[in-house]
């Protein structure tokens, strides 16, 4: 098995819907700045199923993703919860 390191940062967005590419746009501007032995950095449209897969192993995850709130940042502790939606932008 490849080893991991210890932090995954997951974007998602789409960079050719402007409101929606915060994720892609934030790894751009960070690229320089992130330790590949440390940060492993992930882009996608959205998230999916197989990204659980990319779960494993880390001591911390964080997801970048746009938001309909009207904050700056917000960085929030996820918790699995059990829910049926008929999309997948829930």
């Amino acid at each position: 098995m490849m080893a991991v390191t210890p932090i995954l940062l997951l974007a998602c967005g789409n960079p050719s819907r402007g409101d929606d590419a915060l994720g892609p746009l934030l790894l751009d501007a960070l690229a320089d700045q992130l330790d590949p032995q440390t940060v492993e950095c992930i882009v996608d449209f959205q998230l999916h199923i197989e990204h659980t897969l990319d779960l494993q192993g880390r001591q911390c995850v964080i997801f970048a993703d746009a938001s309909v709130r009207d904050v700056t940042f917000q960085f929030t502790r996820l918790t699995p919860t059990a829910s049926l939606s008929h999309t997948t932008h829930a």
